[in-house]
């Protein structure tokens, strides 16, 4: 079970030195995994939803990024992810082992969303925050029409 807390998304047109003109997508947010704890005076609770029994402590897991825009796969050939993680909880140890973002296609062809890929090694409470930048073609974002 995940659990996504997306903070606000900052889009912004910037210059790059040698380039030109960009565009700068940040995404921000926290996962749970198990559920977010619930705090009970002086102890931390899994909340009802949280899944019962012996869990492991090796996660790996990939997520889409709950408002990443949709982009046009054949506009992100060059364009850059960069990604930063930290645990938010991870009980008494714990440790990111490895984290990237991608541009996975939607299962229509297009377009494509951005998903994060995480390694770790948690014990409960589980909590990371993320942080993906996406440096991309001024115009590579799909418009979607209403219907």
């Amino acid at each position: 079970m995940i659990e996504l807390e997306p903070q606000p998304r900052i889009d912004t047109l910037v210059r790059v030195p040698g380039v030109g003109d960009a565009r700068r997508t940040e995404y921000t947010g926290r996962v749970w995994f198990d559920g977010k704890p619930e705090v009970a005076g002086p102890i931390l609770r899994r909340p009802a939803s949280a899944p019962r029994g012996i869990r492991t402590p090796s996660i790996q897991t990939s997520f889409f990024v709950p408002d990443s825009l949709p982009y046009l796969r054949a506009a992100v050939t060059g364009a850059t992810l960069s990604v930063g993680v930290a645990l938010c909880g991870s009980g008494e140890s714990g440790a990111i082992t490895a984290a990237h973002a991608v541009f996975a296609d939607d299962p229509s062809g297009e377009p494509a969303w951005i998903q994060l890929v995480l390694h770790a090694h948690l014990s409960w409470p589980a909590g990371v925050s993320y942080r993906v930048v996406a440096l991309t073609a001024p115009d590579a974002v799909r418009e979607l029409r209403s219907t």
